[in-house]
């Protein structure tokens, strides 16, 4: 009798030993399961929130190491999209325009209004790649700046190279000094051009993404406000001072 019930709470134990170890089994599981199904996700999901906000900080603090080559095109079309009427001066309301009436506003649309010319160098000359040049002016642009580029005429399109703005001096004079006008060897056309606001935005894009990834685009469209002087010289690009 003693046998049987040393046999019967065996069994019991034994019976209760099985039971722990499925409920071991099926917790395991449960945990296993809630771990792909539920926690992975959550994890990845608040990995990617993280992401985002900390590509967001960065680029607001580096945005040249984001900016694609493309961007300076979109610029472009976007500015060249503008009317063509340049104003490069604070519009002049005539006196006897009606004040009930729309005002009519004068502009002005060419460089030769400045009298901007360049002096030096001229055509035909041997220029140094980073060079001082020197000009005269007739009148002060305002809102507006005077730069120096170099110009490529190819067959199709031509090339415009933003180079340095021009100092405008008060006796008439100006003088830009340039870092590089191109290849040694080559030859450029040099010519001041007038750059209003829209112009210089596309200019510092321009300077922005060759910095960012060592390449420099040549602008092949003008904007409203981006305006050639007819004086220039075509020079003989030589090795540097």
């Amino acid at each position: 009798m003693a046998k049987r019930s040393r046999n019967f709470q065996s069994n019991n134990i034994s019976s209760k030993n099985d039971s722990d170890k499925k409920s071991e089994n099926e917790s395991l599981w449960g945990k296993t399961i809630k771990f792909w199904i539920v926690d992975v996700p959550a994890m990845m999901f608040m990995g990617i929130i993280v992401g985002i906000l900390i590509s967001y900080a960065f680029m607001s603090s580096k945005p040249e190491l984001f900016i694609h080559p493309l961007i300076s095109a979109a610029v472009q079309a976007t500015l060249t999209a503008q009317p063509t009427v340049t104003i490069l001066s604070t519009p002049t309301i005539l006196s006897n325009t009606p004040a009930s009436s729309t005002p009519q506003v004068q502009f002005i649309n060419s460089c030769d209004d400045y009298g901007i010319k360049i002096t030096s160098p001229v055509s035909g000359d041997k220029f140094p790649r980073n060079g001082t040049l020197h000009g005269t002016y007739t009148k002060k642009p305002e809102n507006a700046e005077v730069w120096i580029f170099s110009i490529y005429r190819e067959k199709k399109h031509v090339d415009y190279r933003p180079r340095n703005i021009a100092i405008l001096q008060d006796d008439g004079s100006w003088i830009s000094e340039t870092s590089y006008i191109g290849e040694i060897g080559n030859e450029t056309e040099l010519a001041p051009f007038i750059v209003g606001k829209d112009a210089r935005i596309l200019i510092n894009y321009h300077n922005m993404v060759g910095a960012a990834i060592k390449q420099w685009f040549a602008i092949t469209e003008l904007p409203s406000d981006l305006v050639p002087c007819s004086s220039s010289a075509i020079v003989e690009i030589t090795p540097p001072n």
